[in-house]
């Protein structure tokens, strides 16, 4: 082997690697495995956990939103709760001056 060092690394080298490759073979690359897919009823079983899982999301939200609908209606409503409460009194009332012997409870109403 006579020339430049460049020449004899190139030449050596390509000669030890064929030669182990010979004597030991070259290490195979193993193709992944592919991914094993879920049976029927675990894919049905996860689609209904996503739907569940939509519904719920929708109800609390739903659930925030009648909340406060809830909270701007109770703000008006004790005063017509009042007036409704206060003409059933008097209806009562009313009713049981006139026909107090027909309600055995007259006395507790007063």
């Amino acid at each position: 082997m006579k020339g430049p060092i460049d020449r004899k690394l190139k030449c050596m080298t390509t000669l030890f690697y064929t030669v182990a490759k010979e004597q030991f073979g070259t290490k195979k690359t193993r193709r992944p495995k592919p991914q094993q897919t879920p049976n029927r009823r675990q894919s049905s079983m996860k689609q209904i956990r996503g739907e569940l899982k939509s519904l719920n999301k929708a109800y609390k939200k739903a659930s925030q939103d009648i909340d406060s609908k809830g909270e701007e209606l109770q703000t008006h409503q004790p005063v017509q709760n009042n007036i409704f409460a206060k003409r059933g009194r008097q209806y009562i009332l009313r009713h049981l001056s006139q026909n107090t012997n027909n309600l055995p409870y007259h006395k507790w109403v007063h």
